[in-house]
């Protein structure tokens, strides 16, 4: 017997509930109670992801304000935005090479006693 990943087990079940045939063929064999609970399981599934796409892209919305606000306000204040958007990788900064790592190796005497 085969073990399927989340995400196979997934893609079948959601190729099977986009087919409204495949739909009504099963829930035929489900009584109507059974299906209420799904049907309201499904529509708080569906509402709370309405929820969370909203707040998305409200957040998404916001974020694109403020960064629309600081560039205005570098404009304002007489700034370049060429000069000023400078890679952070690319620095004069250079970071001192340490020594601390290497180990400093003894002579020893080899000779008999």
């Amino acid at each position: 017997m085969t073990t399927l990943t989340i995400e196979q087990e997934y893609s079948i079940i959601s190729n099977h509930l986009s087919r409204i045939s495949t739909l009504r063929r099963f829930a035929q064999t489900k009584d109507v109670e059974w299906l209420e609970d799904v049907y309201k399981s499904l529509e708080t599934i569906v509402q709370d992801n309405k929820e969370t796409f909203r707040l998305m892209s409200l957040e998404a919305e916001q974020k694109e304000q403020k960064r629309l606000d600081i560039l205005r306000l570098i404009k304002e204040t007489g700034f370049d935005l060429e000069t000023i958007n400078i890679p952070v990788t690319i620095s004069s900064f250079k970071a001192k090479k340490s020594n601390a790592g290497k180990g400093k190796t003894r002579k020893r005497d080899c000779s008999p006693p």
